[in-house]
C-alpha cells in the first residue's frame, strides 16, 4: 500500500534510480533477518543433516506439469479455473495499461502522482476486503457476487477509459478496486472449497498457475 507512494515521492525528489537502490538495501536487510530469525521447520532434513532424496518411482504432484494437474481436476473445478482465467486476464490487462491511459489524457502526470494512484488502489482494495467482503458473502451467494461485481468492473473500466477528469477517474478506480477485491476473495474461496479437504494445495497451485499465465499474456495482448 505505501511502497508505490514512497517510491514515487523518492523518484520525483531524488532521482529515478534512488528507489532501486533503496529496494536493494531492503533486500539485503531482509536476507539478514532471514539468516538470523528463520529456522528450518522440523522434518526438512534427515538425521545426517542432508535433505532426503526422492525415490525415482515417486509420482508426487510436484512433478506434474500444469496441464496434467489441470486435467486431473474435476470438471466442476476446471470450470472455476476457466472463469478465473478470463477474470484475471481482464483485471491484469487493466492494471498493465492504466498509466498509458492516464498519460494519454494527462501529459503532465508525474511519477509521484502515479505512485499515489497505485497506493490509492491498494488501500481501497484492502479496506474493501476488511469492510465489505464478509457481509456480502453472508448476504449473497457466490454466483450473485460473481455476476454483479464483474459488471461493476466492466462499468468502471469503460468509465475510466472515457473520462478525462482525475477526480472522476479516482472514483471509478475506487469502484474497480472494491469490485476486484470482492471477486478475488470469492473466487479464491470457491476454488479452495471445490477441491475438497486434502487437495487445497494442488487446487490453489493450479489457480496460481492460471494467474501467472494471465500475467504473462494479458500485458502483451
Amino acid at each position: 500500500m505505501i511502497g508505490p507512494m514512497c517510491g514515487g515521492y523518492v523518484a520525483k525528489n531524488f532521482g529515478y534510480r534512488v528507489p532501486f537502490f533503496i529496494a536493494v538495501a531492503l533486500f539485503f536487510v531482509n536476507a539478514g533477518i532471514i539468516m538470523v530469525f528463520l529456522q528450518n521447520p522440523p522434518g526438512i532434513q534427515t538425521k545426517a543433516g542432508f535433505p532426503e532424496k526422492k525415490s525415482k518411482t515417486d509420482t508426487s504432484s510436484e512433478e506434474k506439469s500444469f496441464l496434467s494437474k489441470f486435467a486431473s481436476l474435476k470438471w466442476s473445478v476446471q470450470k472455476l479455473m476457466i472463469i478465473k482465467l478470463f477474470m484475471s486476464c481482464g483485471v491484469i490487462m487493466f492494471r498493465a495499461n492504466v498509466f498509458m491511459l492516464l498519460e494519454f489524457h494527462h501529459d503532465d502526470l508525474d511519477v509521484a502522482m502515479k505512485g499515489k494512484i497505485i497506493s490509492f488502489f491498494s488501500i481501497i482494495s484492502v479496506l474493501a476486503q476488511i469492510v465489505f467482503v464478509g457481509p456480502l458473502t453472508k448476504g449473497f451467494s457466490a454466483k450473485q457476487l460473481l455476476i454483479f461485481f464483474p459488471l461493476c468492473l466492466a462499468g468502471s473500466c469503460v468509465s475510466m477509459a472515457v473520462t478525462k477528469d482525475l477526480v472522476t477517474f479516482a472514483l471509478f478506480l475506487a469502484l474497480m478496486a472494491t469490485a476486484s477485491a470482492v471477486v478475488k476473495v470469492t473466487m479464491t474461496t470457491l476454488i479452495a472449497n471445490s477441491g475438497g479437504k486434502g487437495f487445497y494445495g494442488e487446487v490453489l497451485g493450479v489457480a496460481g498457475s492460471v494467474v501467472s499465465i494471465c500475467r504473462a499474456g494479458a500485458p502483451a495482448i
